[in-house]
């Protein structure tokens, strides 16, 4: 990424972040408007994406822990981003700084977990999204 580009990404990702916050109510009140997941209505298997909106809404209220057990996707895609704004950041002075990981293997063994992760929600009821 180009210099110039990082510096954009440093100005506006903070901004965005600033205006998701200020609209987290009305976000919040349009996620509610959403329908109920087609596939969890017939088949009654929780699907990979089951507990989405709430697990968003859950972050934009600061409740971390209730976000991760409604869904771990969301709050692991924060922090992917929050990995990419400071390694943007830092790289505008130093470009060999790197926080994400940049091996296939670890990116095939968190995909795996997740797979795992979403297989047993349908078996256990520890694991699935939380009304």
């Amino acid at each position: 990424m180009s210099k110039r580009a990082r510096i954009m990404t440093a100005v506006l990702f903070p901004c965005a972040a600033v205006l998701i916050y200020i609209f987290r109510n009305s976000l919040a009140a349009a996620a509610r408007l959403l329908p109920e997941c087609a596939i969890h209505r017939l088949t009654g298997v929780w699907c990979t994406g089951c507990g989405n909106t709430r697990s968003t809404i859950a972050l934009l209220n600061g409740q971390l822990w209730r976000a991760v057990r409604c869904n771990p996707t969301i709050p692991f895609l924060v922090l992917l981003a929050f990995l990419f704004y400071a390694e943007t950041v830092i790289g505008i002075w130093n470009d060999k700084v790197k926080l994400l990981p940049r091996k296939k293997w670890i990116w095939w063994t968190i995909l795996a977990l997740f797979l795992v992760f979403f297989i047993l929600r349908n078996f256990m009821d520890i694991l699935a999204p939380t009304a």
